[in-house]
């Protein structure tokens, strides 16, 4: 899959690591290594990445933001009910990498890259 594709593909809608997978046809690992080198690429041609970051579905544990696969329990309450993280490019003129926080409203911005 050329990168140029999996940029246009989250212009839309956040989709998770294996939902893009199953539309490009490669595997997840793969899939992170792309992703991983367009967020370091994006900042360069005015696109900011958004990642809305795992949750648990229990108890409202928020997983770090930086991680792209869905984690298999919740540290806090070991429950297996988390969601997976959700990614997004989108036009920005500032540039950078901002991620998403639980409450799905507040962005924050992350100084080193992912």
């Amino acid at each position: 899959m050329y990168r140029k594709e999996l940029l246009a593909m989250l212009l839309g809608d956040p989709l998770t690591v294996k939902e893009i997978s199953r539309s490009v046809g490669q595997k997840e690992t793969t899939t992170v290594d792309d992703l991983k080198h367009l967020f370091k690429t994006v900042k360069h041609q005015g696109y900011k990445v958004i990642i809305e970051s795992a949750l648990c579905k229990k108890c409202a544990f928020e997983f770090d933001a930086t991680k792209l696969n869905k984690p298999s329990r919740c540290p806090a309450c070991r429950s297996s009910w988390v969601t997976e993280p959700r990614i997004k490019v989108a036009p920005y003129p500032d540039r950078g990498v901002l991620v998403r926080s639980g409450d799905r409203s507040n962005l924050n911005t992350i100084d080193h890259p992912i």
